[in-house]
């Protein structure tokens, strides 16, 4: 392996920061209740977790991510 330079540590870090901006670009694009379930999603919180505090069924989670994410697809389209 051959030692990190700068240069490299330079362009991690802006792929990095390129891919944290779509990621708030496309989190842009949804309700505050979707961003919130998504965001309980990403951070591994279970279906029962999340119907629990959205006051759902495990489910309709399910069909919300799903939901969620064919908007996110679409959206990306876009971009």
């Amino acid at each position: 392996m051959e030692p990190v330079t700068e240069e490299m540590a330079e362009t991690v870090f802006t792929e990095e920061s390129d891919v944290a901006e779509r990621i708030d670009d496309l989190f842009s694009a949804l309700t505050p209740d979707e961003q919130r379930l998504m965001r309980m999603r990403l951070e591994g919180y279970s279906a029962e977790e999340i119907a629990a505090g959205f006051k759902i069924e495990p489910n309709a989670v399910y069909q919300r991510v799903n939901r969620i994410m064919n908007k996110l697809r679409q959206y990306a389209t876009r971009l």
